[in-house]
């Protein structure tokens, strides 16, 4: 199960001009925004409503749980860090997999893809990086940032 997310901040070049000496720091507070964004996304998944099958069905929009013992995929959701601006949000059980992306028997239930796109998690993001960036001139940057999947 993999969702890429491609975030372009436009008006870089500008902020640059802007912090000639601190030009550096860029990269640094992109860096914390994209960190502090996959917390973020990690919080608002695990935050989501629970949902079943045997009380919902499957078109409901929330965290899957087992109707009996449910809360142990909720509770391994978590970040991994790949790298500078590079982030990966699991949530780390074997069988995750399967119902996020579903079974020749079961249907898919995108928990992951609902958190980006029903619950705001792209404006999450948007906003987290935002406003790492106008942190660096104690105001508005003069920055755009756009979080889509790809």
């Amino acid at each position: 199960m993999t969702l890429n997310i491609s975030i372009k901040v436009f008006g870089l070049d500008e902020l640059a001009e802007k912090m000639k000496d601190m030009a550096s720091e860029i990269p640094k507070a992109l860096d914390r925004g994209v960190d502090k964004a996959a917390e973020n996304i990690v919080k608002l998944t695990q935050k989501m409503p629970p949902v079943n099958v045997a009380s919902s069905g499957y078109g409901a929009l929330g965290i899957p749980v087992a109707p009996k013992y449910g809360g142990t995929m909720r509770q391994m959701i978590h970040v991994n860090n790949l790298g500078r601006l590079r982030k990966e949000i699991l949530a780390d059980t074997d069988y995750a997999v399967y119902v996020h992306d579903g079974t020749y028997k079961m249907q898919a239930r995108p928990f992951f893809k609902w958190a980006l796109e029903e619950f705001g998690g792209m404006e999450i993001i948007e906003a987290t990086i935002q406003e790492e960036l106008d942190k660096l001139v104690g105001g508005s940057s003069g920055t755009s940032v756009s979080a889509r999947m790809v």
